[in-house]
Formats: C-alpha cells, sequence, structure tokens
C-alpha cells in the first residue's frame, strides 16, 4: 500500500532505457543509434499504477486489477524530470541558481527557453536530491522532494530472461507469462511458466527488495495444497459463510473471502485425477468442483454451482455458491491457472 507500480506488458528488454528514449525522441529530433534501434522496435512503454491497499495480485489481468480498486493508474511524468542538474551543498538552491546552472549545462540559453510545467531534479555533488522543481511563472517552485520510485507488479514480464549455474555452464529461462518467483525454478519450469532459452540475462531471479507474500499450506487427510496471501489480513478463528452458518475458519474459507489463493495449474480433461501435484501426478485436484449450466433454451444464460469438498464419500459435500445465494462472494476464478502470478 501507498507504493507505486511499474507494469510492462513485454520483457526482454531494458524498459528504463526505452524510457529513457522516448523523453529523448519527445525533446530532440537527433536520439542516439541505441535508442533508434529501441525506438524502431514499437516496443510497448510501462504503464506505472499506485497501491491502493497491500495486496498481491490474483490475476495478470491489468483491468481486472483496476477494477478490483487495487490499483489506480498514474502518469510516468511522476518518475521523470525534464532536466537533472547538479547543485553542491554550499551552493544555495534559489531559481535564479538553478537557471544558471541549466544555461551552464548547455540545457537552455537562457531563462526564455523554459515551459511552464517543466521540471528539474537537482541532487548535490554525492547524487543525493536536493528536491524537484517546476517552472511556473518565470520561477522554480519546490515539487517534492524527489523524484518519485517504482517497483514492477510482476517481476518478470513475457520474454524476460534469468540466468541459472549448472555446474560450469549458465542457462538462461524465459518466461513465458508475468510472474513474481517465489517457488523454485523447477516448479514453474516443470509446468511451462519459464523454458529454456540461452540468451542474456534481462532480469534478476531474486529481488532483495522485494518483499514476499506469506505462502499458507493446508493438510487435509495427507492431501497438502498450498495458497499464496493477497491481502493482509488477520484470520478470526470462525467465519460466517454460506446460509449464515458460522464455521471454523480454513484457508479454503479465506480464499472466497479473497484474501489467499490456491496455486493451481490448468490441466486437460484426459489428465488423471490424483492426490499430488506433480511428480507424474494430475494439477486438476482443486477439492471442490466448480459447475456452470448453460441453458440451451436461454442462449448463454449460465447458472453456476460451487461444491465444497467433504471429508468422506459417504458426506454429501456442501454447495458453497449456487443461482440467488445471499452469498456475496462469488466463485474464485482460476483462470488458466495460479503459479504465474
Amino acid at each position: 500500500m501507498g507504493e507505486y507500480l511499474r507494469y510492462r506488458s513485454e520483457g526482454g528488454f531494458d524498459a528504463d532505457a526505452l524510457e529513457a528514449c522516448a523523453q529523448q525522441s519527445s525533446d530532440c529530433a537527433n536520439v542516439s543509434s541505441d535508442c533508434t534501434d529501441l525506438l524502431e522496435g514499437n516496443l510497448p512503454l510501462p504503464r506505472y499504477f499506485f497501491a491502493t491497499r497491500d495486496f498481491t495480485p490474483d490475476t495478470q489481468d491489468i483491468d481486472a486489477l483496476l477494477a478490483s480498486g487495487d490499483i489506480i493508474e498514474v502518469d510516468s511524468s511522476l518518475f521523470l524530470s525534464n532536466y537533472t542538474i547538479t547543485l553542491r551543498k554550499n551552493v544555495d538552491i534559489s531559481s535564479e541558481n538553478i537557471t544558471s546552472q541549466l544555461i551552464d549545462d548547455e540545457y537552455i540559453t537562457s531563462g526564455s527557453g523554459l515551459t511552464v510545467g517543466e521540471t528539474v531534479l537537482v541532487n548535490d555533488e554525492s547524487g543525493n536530491s536536493r528536491g524537484v522543481y517546476t517552472w511556473s511563472n518565470n520561477l522554480w517552485i519546490y515539487l517534492q522532494p524527489e523524484l518519485a520510485t517504482s517497483r514492477d507488479l510482476f517481476r518478470f514480464a513475457p520474454g524476460d530472461i534469468a540466468a541459472f549455474r549448472s555446474t560450469s555452464e549458465i542457462r538462461g529461462y524465459a518466461a513465458t507469462e508475468h510472474v513474481t518467483p517465489v517457488l523454485d525454478l523447477s516448479v514453474y519450469y516443470d509446468n511451462g511458466v519459464f523454458q529454456r532459452q540461452d540468451s542474456t540475462q534481462t532480469v534478476a531471479w531474486f529481488d532483495p527488495d522485494y518483499h514476499i507474500e506469506s505462502v499458507i499450506y493446508q493438510d487435509v487427510n495427507g492431501a497438502v495444497s498450498f495458497f499464496r496471501t493477497t491481502h493482509s489480513f488477520t484470520p478470526p478463528e470462525t467465519r460466517t459463510v454460506w446460509n449464515d452458518r458460522e464455521v471454523d475458519n480454513n484457508p479454503r474459507v479465506e480464499e472466497l473471502f479473497r484474501n489467499l489463493l490456491k496455486f493451481v495449474t490448468l490441466s486437460s480433461c484426459d489428465q488423471e485425477i490424483t492426490s499430488r501435484l506433480r511428480d507424474k501426478a494430475s494439477a486438476i485436484k482443486l477439492g471442490q468442483l466448480n459447475l456452470n449450466l448453460v441453458s440451451k433454451s436461454q442462449g448463454s444464460q449460465k447458472s453456476t454451482y460451487v461444491f465444497e469438498s467433504s471429508p468422506t464419500q459417504q458426506q454429501a459435500a456442501s454447495l458453497s455458491y449456487f443461482p440467488d445465494t445471499n452469498f456475496v462472494y462469488t466463485p474464485v476464478d482460476y483462470g488458466s491457472g495460479t503459479l504465474g502470478l
């Protein structure tokens, strides 16, 4: 909550360099050869967002995250300035000194070359920020202490490369979808989220500044399920669920309340349903059943029923969701799987 997030729709290139080149192109008709190559690739610029609360993405669909209210979009100008100058610590920050330094650095030839709304980042000789200022009414006005910073909403975008050493060999692995890894590479590789690609690394696997969300497991009669935390919460001992029943809390109930999301992968109907997630086992045993019934007489009208798991074959499964229920939480949408998030 309270931090800025960057969303890259594609990976495999330096997004920071692309943004710098795009700004260089807007400021000047002549750009460097490296920038020309980047810009000619018609690569998508990043989008920026502000987190309104603590959350872990439960979908790769950026529009769905916007609709959820977890993020709001902001302008990229928050993270960029038109100019960057250095004023030593013993030099007072004044409108006159800032303009003079811009002229000395050959950004402009006089104050008349400035445009209302332009910004300048002032650093000291050690590179520490002394403030961001904006040009208004022929003066430099203090705007904020430093440029805003962001982190990637998803650490890897499709096309990003991670490198790993295997004895004397360096192996590259390319992301096939958006993902912030919280598990070992083998889990993602076995499930197709990463694939071998011997290219230069673009993103390091581990980010020491990223606070990984909690991963919770549930063991029911030897069947273990893993859940990622999608929102900060303190679980109560009991929850009031469907049909106004009060039940002992568990990870599946918190998943219905949108605080957890189960690790699942997409499988086909011809795969055998077994009790383990991998080791030649099926990945489709969720423990509950989402059943969608489509009316032939009324076209696309769909009725959804969700059957929860029961401890024994003899005990009937309870319905946590059904048409006209007063339970406010809709069925969990696993999409094409929840591993790559």
